[in-house]
């Protein structure tokens, strides 16, 4: 499972990101959830990102993915999402609000990130260019 309940003291920690879009406009962010696994696990309490340079047009769309096959679903596979993935492919994700800030807070209503599991943070430049992508994530230790 990716996901683990929150049972135990925890101590906030901050983390940041960067990456720039290749030429199409698209950019993917792996972070690793630090700790050993199965027994450590973190939990966002808040992440934060924006462009250099907003398009009306950016969005993106959050997973949980299993890199290294801890859980034995195959290398790479997707074990959660934060996204609906029912929907159609046009439909999925979350644009950034005017101003080009975007903020999430608490997702997955308090669930925690089991260690050595990665958050796939999949951007697109809504025209199509090369942009430089920050952000930074609070998060609990469990």
């Amino acid at each position: 499972m990716a996901l683990g309940k929150i049972g135990r003291r925890s101590t906030l920690k901050t983390a940041k990101f960067k990456a720039t879009t290749d030429n199409n406009g698209d950019a993917t962010i792996l972070l690793t959830v630090p700790g050993i696994f199965p027994d450590e696990s973190r939990y966002i309490i808040e992440g934060t990102a924006w462009f250099d340079n907003p398009h009306t047009d950016d969005y993106v769309e959050i997973y949980v993915k299993d890199t290294l096959n801890k859980l034995g679903y195959g290398e790479g596979a997707r074990v959660n999402s934060f996204t609906d993935d029912d929907l159609p492919a046009a439909n999925r994700g979350h644009y950034f609000p005017p101003g080009g800030v975007m903020s999430i807070s608490a997702i997955a209503d308090g669930e925690a990130l089991v260690a050595e599991l990665d958050i796939e943070i999949v951007v697109k430049k809504g025209n199509s260019t090369v942009d430089t992508i920050r952000g930074n994530i609070k998060w609990g230790t469990i």
